[in-house]
């Protein structure tokens, strides 16, 4: 552990220029580091998860697209019946 904090303190006595240069290693030393380790988690948890999937009608683009667009197409109408509901509704005033 000696010769970690000899480097550490040569490293803080230098100038800016190898200060930067040394955090951008230890900075994209630690990016791949975490990163490989994610990629790893992942694929052990892809595959821990991943059971077999055996005939199972999934319904395709198009049906999933005509789906959506008569949803959203319903909801636009809706949505214009009740503002022309609001528009022609009339006003009261109770005057007491």
């Amino acid at each position: 552990m000696m010769w970690v904090k000899r480097f550490i303190g040569r490293i803080q006595n230098s100038d800016e220029q190898i200060k930067r240069r040394w955090t951008i290693l230890f900075s994209v030393t630690a990016i791949m580091v975490v990163t490989a380790f994610w990629i790893l988690f992942m694929v052990r948890q892809i595959s821990f998860v991943a059971p077999e999937i055996t005939n199972i009608d999934e319904p395709g683009f198009w049906q999933i697209f005509k789906n959506g667009a008569l949803m959203i197409f319903n909801s636009i109408g809706e949505n214009i019946k009740n503002i022309f509901l609001l528009i022609t509704e009339k006003n009261t005033i109770v005057i007491e």
